[in-house]
Order: C-alpha cells, then sequence, then structure tokens
C-alpha cells in the first residue's frame, strides 16, 4: 500500500497567530531595590525575562542623568520598543529638566 506524497506546503510549519511581545528597557536609578521591585512586579504578572529588562543607570542617581542613560542606551542597540526612566520626585535638581526631556523624547 503506497502512502500518499504530501506537498511542501502541507508539511510546512503553520506561523503563529499570537502578535510578539514588546521589548521593553526599564532604567532606574537604584541599584538593588528598584531592579528587585520590577522584577517582583514582572514575575507576579507572568511577563517573560526575554521581553522586560532592568537595569540601574551608570550615569549617576540625578533624574535627568537616569533619563540621558536610557537614551543612550536605546540609541547604541535600538533593540527595544519602549524605554523607561524610573526615578523618585524627591528634591532633584534635575526633576522638572528629567520630565521635560522625558516629554520631548516620548513617542521619538
Amino acid at each position: 500500500m503506497a502512502g500518499r506524497s504530501r506537498t511542501a506546503r502541507e508539511l510546512a510549519r503553520k506561523k503563529g497567530a499570537r502578535p510578539p511581545y514588546d521589548r521593553i528597557l526599564i532604567i532606574c536609578e537604584g541599584k538593588k531595590t528598584e531592579p528587585q521591585y520590577l522584577e517582583e512586579i514582572r514575575r507576579r504578572n507572568r511577563v517573560p525575562t526575554a521581553h522586560v529588562q532592568v537595569l540601574h543607570s551608570q550615569y549617576g542617581t540625578q533624574p535627568r542623568q537616569i533619563v540621558d542613560f536610557a537614551v543612550a542606551k536605546f540609541n547604541k542597540s535600538k533593540e527595544y520598543d519602549s524605554v523607561y526612566a524610573v526615578f523618585d520626585r524627591d528634591d532633584h535638581a534635575t526633576y522638572h529638566d528629567a520630565l521635560a526631556r522625558a516629554a520631548q523624547l516620548d513617542n521619538a
């Protein structure tokens, strides 16, 4: 009994129906607390680690330095769909400057 031969089209893998997740970069001022806090949120919401990366700013802890590091990291790799800068509102001298800079870059 001869088996039915299949065409390449019948053997081809089907494309996934689910759209890919956005790749997100989060830059924060702290080295331990903020990354742990954001990692816990990611874990509780079952977001795959491959899609969210949390880093502390290597430029410093002032809000403007955090925004500048986020911009530099994004421009260096271009591998992220969204980038967020997370910082406290405390009495930082560059707080309002950082907000203005982030607003200028939003959707750019």
